[in-house]
């Protein structure tokens, strides 16, 4: 079946498929708040009249060239495509400024390819095993993935301004308070407001934070987005800047794999934690937030090895772990297929089919890269004059056109004026954002888990993966305070 999946999938309309879905994927991903999930929903009617491979190709690859090209933007303007490529900016964007802006694209294309194609090998030999693991995630566990995850952020990025990183991170944790109480239903912090209601929405509040913020820093600075007109390095050099951080390549892309495996984290999470991960892990740590590379090599090889993995519990139990992965499991059944073990006997044929256009898809990621990347990169020597307001409007046509709804564009403005005060006083944007995509995850788990045990705290360490993640918290905590005490005692010597 895998032979003859091989061959479907190289037959020269699914090959136009894979094409046309990685390019347009890569062009809407690249415009802030469109993304994958909605790119997918207008072109799902489309593909009752398609074949099962087809349409899932097409879909599929749509899937991976969102998720990368939201890094396109990313460096090139501070504005993220997508929420998957928010960390992207954080080293992307001062390597542009730098006018290493095609050395960052080469980075994040190389990279994307790197944890797509790890991604997909996983998909292809580990789905069942892998997906029966994940089942093993309940709420204590997930509970504690995100405390740990907040616990990595005070013990890394906090260290250089403590105070000022917890204060970023209550803030988050307070606006995802915001609308419904996830257990009880009780609304919290509205103030009368209907809109408020659902709480805060992710991609207007992302495109505020990175974008808006840019643009008031447009207003204030003027000139062009790089300082040098002539780009230094260039696109082969991204290439090979990737595979000089072996270990933070492999790192982040275990850890995208591991969390799109997951139900529920999502991208949105995987490309921050792997960035605070390869920072924690990096000899260079110092360097992040100022143009490192491997700062741009961790967000864009987790995020892209997740599309892939997000599909195993998709594929094997019919439980999407996206947005995205939900659309294709509705493909799927549009087309009369059914998750389970039936696709990969029955229906093998069909599976491998769409498993090898995955493949492809992530090869047209770079080559569509090749050729384009001359033109984006010029984007960074024009006048921000002329940037502004192609990037406003694209900043609130993205965030309305999510739900329609014009109190999006309200928050996109609002939260655009509290990153630009943040940044003036040098808070750090990564500790807000994280608690707005998992502080509901990690409340309703908490409480989830307190109804299951009758209220016991035990079983926060009931199960084998409870322990395993409460002790590698607990060590993240000590470790920096041992060398704390080392230094300190080394002084006083």
């Amino acid at each position: 079946m895998i032979y003859e999946g091989l061959l479907a999938a190289l037959a020269p309309l699914n090959i136009g498929y894979a094409f046309f879905g990685t390019a347009l994927g890569i062009v809407m991903g690249a415009i802030p708040g469109i993304g994958s999930s909605m790119t997918m929903a207008l072109l799902l009617p489309f593909t009752f009249w398609m074949s099962a491979e087809g349409a899932l190709i097409l879909l599929g690859s749509v899937y991976c060239g969102a998720t990368y090209g939201g890094s396109i933007s990313a460096i090139l303007l501070n504005t993220p495509g997508t929420p998957a490529s928010a960390a992207t900016s954080f080293d992307g964007y001062p390597m542009a400024q730098q006018g290493r802006g095609m050395e960052a694209i080469g980075i994040a294309a190389m990279a994307s390819f790197v944890g797509g194609m790890a991604g997909l090998l996983l998909l292809f030999f580990l789905s069942p095993p892998l997906a029966e693991i994940s089942l093993k995630f309940g709420p204590a566990e997930l509970f504690l993935l995100t405390l740990f995850t907040f616990i990595i952020i005070s013990v890394t990025v906090l260290k250089e301004s403590v105070v000022k990183g917890l204060i970023s991170l209550g803030l988050g944790l307070v606006l995802s308070g915001i609308g419904y109480d996830p257990i009880s239903g009780a609304l919290r912090f509205t103030f009368g407001l209907p809109y408020l209601e659902d709480g805060i929405q992710l991609v207007p509040a992302i495109i505020g934070l990175f974008a808006i913020s840019e643009v008031f820093a447009f207003v204030e600075s003027g000139g062009t987005i790089s300082n040098s007109l002539e780009a230094k390095g260039g696109l082969k050099e991204g290439f090979r800047q990737t595979f000089r951080f072996p270990g933070t390549l492999i790192r982040s892309t275990v850890i995208g794999s591991v969390i799109g495996a997951l139900p529920g984290i999502g991208v949105s999470a995987a490309n921050l934690i792997a960035y605070v991960a390869a920072k924690a892990r990096s000899k260079h740590s110092k360097l992040f937030g100022q143009g490192a590379p491997e700062g741009v090599i961790a967000p864009e090889s987790s995020n892209n090895a997740v599309t892939c993995t997000s599909l195993i519990p998709t594929l094997t139990l019919g439980i999407p772990g996206s947005s995205s992965a939900a659309l294709l499991m509705g493909a799927l059944m549009i087309h009369g297929l059914i998750p389970g073990s039936s696709l990969f006997t029955t229906y093998g044929k069909v599976t491998y089919t769409f498993f090898f256009g995955l493949g492809l898809s992530n090869i047209f990621m770079l080559l569509v890269t090749i050729f384009a990347v001359k033109f984006l990169v010029k984007v960074t020597v024009v006048n921000v004059g002329f940037l502004i307001p192609i990037i406003v409007s694209l900043c609130f046509i993205g965030s309305y056109a999510m739900r329609n709804n014009i109190g999006d564009a309200v928050v996109t403005v609002a939260f655009g004026l509290l990153a630009f005060v943040m940044r003036k006083l040098k808070y750090p944007l990564i500790c807000l954002l994280l608690p707005i995509i998992l502080g509901t995850m990690m409340e309703r788990g908490y409480h989830q888990s307190l109804m299951l045990s009758g209220g016991s705290f035990s079983i926060f360490w009931a199960s084998p993966i409870s322990k395993v993640i409460l002790a590698v918290t607990i060590l993240s905590v000590v470790y920096p305070m041992l060398g704390f005490f080392r230094k300190t005692g080394k002084n006083v010597k």
